[in-house]
């Protein structure tokens, strides 16, 4: 015996739903992934930054 329900997934308003919900994901994942190969470089960057500052001698913060 068949389910009744076996046609649901193929309604139209379902698959427009789903087809807005693929395109928000989609923008969040293009935000996401913008903000990452931005903020990437710049913590890079800080953290060599930080490397300056640090004696390697004495592991102390402040002038070599």
């Amino acid at each position: 015996m068949r389910n009744s329900n076996s046609l649901l997934p193929f309604s139209p308003i379902l698959n427009r739903h789903r087809a807005d919900t693929l395109a928000k994901h989609f923008v969040t994942a293009c935000i996401m992934l913008t903000a990452f190969f931005i903020l990437a470089p710049l913590a890079i960057a800080a953290l060599f930054g930080f490397a300056r500052l640090v004696n390697p001698r004495t592991g102390q913060i402040g002038s070599r």
